[in-house]
C-alpha cells in the first residue's frame, strides 16, 4: 500500500504551562484533487480517543508526543503516523489517497463465496448423504437409514467423516480470511510485509467471533489489536 502524505502548513512554538492539554489539529483533503474530506475517523490508538473531521475537513483530537494516530474512511487508504512535537504545534494538512484497488475487497468476498460454493458442489454427495449412525433394529420408510456398527466403523465411512470435518474447517478458515483479510488490515493499520503477516497470525480471530461481529465490531477489533501490537513491538 502506498503511504499517504502529511504536510505542515505552518509551525510555531507556543509557550504553555506543563498542565495544559495538547491537541493535534488540521485539515483533511483528497490526494490529487484537494477535495475536502468530511466525516473521516481520527483515532488516537495510544489514549483510545476518537474524533471526526467536520464539513470543512477540519479536525482536532487530544494527543501527545509519540501517540499513534490513524485517519480512516471508506474508499481511502488509512494513514497512520507517530505524533511529534512539530505536529502538535502546527496546522497539519492530512492528504488521504483514494484506494484505487478497493475492488480487491470485493474480489476477496467473491472468492470466498465462489470457493465455498465450489466445495459444496464438488462434494455434494458427501454433504447431502446422511452420515452413518450406530443403531439397531429396523427403521420405517421415510425415517432415515440404519447402519450396523460394521458399517459405521468401516474404513470408508471413517474417511468420509474425516473428509467432511476437513471441508468444514476449510470453509471456516476461508470465512475468517474473508472477514480478517490482509487488505482490510492494511487499510486500517498501514501494516505490510513481515509486520502484516505477524499481525495476521497473532491476532487471527475465531470463526465464532467473525460470524457474530458486525463490520464496526471487526474494525474496532483490528484497531484495538493494532494498538496492542504497536505497544508490544
Amino acid at each position: 500500500m502506498r503511504a499517504a502524505t502529511i504536510l505542515l502548513l505552518s509551525s510555531f512554538i507556543i509557550a504553555k504551562p506543563l498542565s495544559a492539554q495538547e491537541f493535534l489539529q488540521g485539515k483533511i483533503v483528497e490526494k490529487g484533487s484537494g477535495r475536502i474530506l468530511m466525516s473521516v475517523t481520527i483515532h488516537n490508538l495510544t489514549n483510545n480517543t476518537y474524533a471526526s473531521s467536520d464539513m470543512g475537513g477540519f479536525f482536532k483530537i487530544m494527543a501527545a508526543k509519540n501517540d499513534q494516530i490513524t485517519f480512516s474512511t471508506d474508499g481511502y487508504f488509512t494513514y497512520s503516523f507517530t505524533v511529534t512535537t512539530k505536529n502538535l504545534y502546527a496546522d497539519n494538512k492530512i492528504i488521504l489517497e483514494p484506494a484505487g484497488n478497493m475492488l480487491d475487497s470485493v474480489t476477496v468476498i467473491s472468492k470466498y463465496k465462489v470457493d465455498s460454493i465450489n466445495r459444496r458442489s464438488e462434494y455434494a454427495s458427501l454433504y447431502n448423504r446422511p452420515m452413518s449412525r450406530v443403531t439397531g433394529g429396523h427403521t420405517p420408510v421415510g425415517f432415515g437409514i440404519n447402519f450396523s456398527p460394521f458399517t459405521y466403523f468401516s474404513r470408508q465411512e471413517k474417511q468420509r467423516r474425516d473428509l467432511k470435518k476437513r471441508l468444514k474447517k476449510e470453509d471456516e478458515a476461508s470465512y475468517i480470511d474473508f472477514r480478517f483479510s490482509p487488505e482490510q488490515v492494511t487499510r486500517l493499520t498501514s501494516l505490510k510485509g513481515d509486520s502484516l503477516q505477524s499481525f495476521l497470525s497473532k491476532y487471527r480471530p475465531t470463526y465464532s467471533f467473525c460470524r457474530k461481529a458486525s463490520t464496526d465490531d471487526m474494525r474496532t477489533y483490528i484497531q484495538t489489536s493494532y494498538r496492542e501490537f504497536v505497544k508490544n513491538n
